[in-house]
């Protein structure tokens, strides 16, 4: 498995935490753990999405490449929820391209994306609709296992989140479950 920075931040994954419940902390171990899983299913967007490009000769990441791509790797109703977040992402990136503080920190993330998949060394150059498609499916992604992590943190009445608990949720949840049992047999 190819080893990268992480994309996301302690403050993303924090965010998304206090939107689903204020009252819960997530420790260190659980960010960095939401970092492990958005590489994993990165990584496998990444690759199947340089699998299913539709001209082989080219080196470019586009949209379609990519929405195939969620299509292949997620099932259910993650592709559908995901497929509209990442549309969502698109429009939001086109139409609030003026705002200077939301632009900044999309381009920031962008930066880093672009760094990842060069080190992945499948593509030269990746349109930025589908980078910001990419990311807003992933940015998805990540809030689905923190709301499911913090479900099973209130059932066990802690008010941290642990690994133990995005663990759990993760395998209760058949779509995420089917998810992950599938990136982690293609990894190994």
């Amino acid at each position: 498995m190819i080893q990268n920075k992480p994309i996301t931040f302690n403050i993303f994954h924090r965010a998304l935490l206090h939107s689903f419940n204020p009252l819960i902390y997530m420790s260190c171990d659980t960010s960095k753990e939401l970092d492990v899983l958005n590489e994993k299913v990165r990584t496998q967007l990444i690759l199947k999405s340089s699998q299913l490009r539709k001209n082989k000769q080219s080196r470019t990441m586009t949209l379609d490449s990519v929405q195939d791509a969620v299509k292949s790797v997620f099932n259910g109703e993650l592709v559908t929820r995901a497929h509209n977040e990442g549309i969502g992402s698109i429009n939001y990136y086109k139409n609030d391209h003026k705002c200077s503080v939301i632009v900044g920190s999309i381009l920031k993330q962008m930066k880093k994306m672009h760094k990842i998949i060069e080190e992945i060394d499948v593509y030269k150059r990746i349109q930025d609709e589908a980078l910001v498609y990419l990311m807003g499916c992933l940015n998805y992604l990540m809030s689905e296992i923190i709301e499911v992590g913090v479900d099973k943190t209130l059932t066990s009445k802690k008010k941290t989140l642990t690994k133990a608990h995005l663990q759990q949720g993760i395998e209760d949840d058949k779509e995420l479950k089917l998810l992950f049992d599938t990136i982690n047999k293609k990894i190994v």
